[in-house]
């Protein structure tokens, strides 16, 4: 009895050996096939040895196609092999695009950026210029003031002093409200900024039209000194000034660069006012 048991632990020991040893070649002839990489199989073996089955299906079926066909597979894994090599070069080509379009577009970020920063710089240099020149010009009438751009919300606010001199009382005197203002304060307030705006503004032509209506003799005579000063400026020698208003300009004399020019009165026809012309030197 202890020898038939013997001699079936031995035949047991003999297949299992087998069967160790085929798996191993198993083993040794996919790792071969995959060139050493390892795959995790989540499924069972039943649903691979299935997989399989349609694998190799597929390839007698292609084999089947290929004999009928009378195609040399050498040839047809040649051109398969071109087809893939055509298709890197052009993902490469794609790829190196890419990367240029991306470098251009980071410089012109960059230069925008530059650009923007000049820009502002530029801005706050005209604001301050044109603050100025407001200053400048209120103080020919003994005024002072400021303008404040508010860039944030588009607005531009107006600080002006009855007095030159801010540092006696920096806050006597001083409105904020152009409402506040006299009619002929307001205009000649208006004049100055309009002639600080044009210290930063080229424009071949400048027209103005009744900006003294509501000034007394002495802004009146001030405004008009100041508007010839700016128009005999070498930096407005390419720009042509056009003042018109209603008030007496007898204060004015011709001279080269100054022409003056006087509407006629209208004339009634038939209870319609008729048009004249200007009368202007050939």
């Amino acid at each position: 009895l202890v020898k038939s048991k013997q001699e079936k632990l031995d035949d047991l020991n003999s297949t299992v050996a087998k069967k160790k040893s085929k798996y191993e070649n198993a083993e040794r002839g996919a790792l071969a096939f995959c060139k050493g990489e390892r795959f995790e199989v989540k499924d069972s073996e039943v649903k691979l040895d299935k997989k399989m089955q349609q694998i190799t299906k597929k390839i007698e079926k292609e084999a089947k196609r290929l004999e009928k066909s009378n195609e040399d597979p050498a040839l047809l894994l040649a051109m398969a092999k071109s087809k893939v090599e055509r298709a890197a070069t052009a993902v490469a080509a794609r790829k190196n695009s890419i990367k240029i379009v991306k470098t251009r577009i980071r410089s012109l970020k960059n230069a925008s950026k530059q650009r923007m920063s000049k820009w502002r710089h530029f801005r706050e240099h005209v604001q301050r210029i044109t603050s100025d020149y407001f200053n400048y010009y209120l103080t020919q009438r003994n005024h002072s003031g400021n303008v404040h751009f508010d860039d944030d919300n588009g607005e531009i606010n107006f600080t002006w002093s009855k007095t030159a001199d801010d540092n006696s009382n920096p806050e006597e005197g001083k409105f904020t409200d152009t409402r506040q203002l006299s009619g002929g304060e307001k205009s000649f307030t208006t004049l100055a900024f309009l002639l600080s705006i044009g210290k930063v503004i080229e424009c071949p032509f400048r027209v103005m039209d009744e900006f003294d209506v509501f000034m007394d003799d002495g802004n009146r005579k001030t405004a008009m000194k100041l508007l010839l000063e700016m128009a005999r400026d070498k930096s407005n020698d390419k720009s042509q000034f056009i003042f018109i208003t209603p008030n007496d300009i007898s204060m004015i004399h011709d001279s080269d660069d100054v022409k003056k020019l006087k509407m006629m009165p209208l004339e009634k026809d038939y209870g319609r006012a008729r048009q004249t012309t200007l009368n202007f030197p050939r």
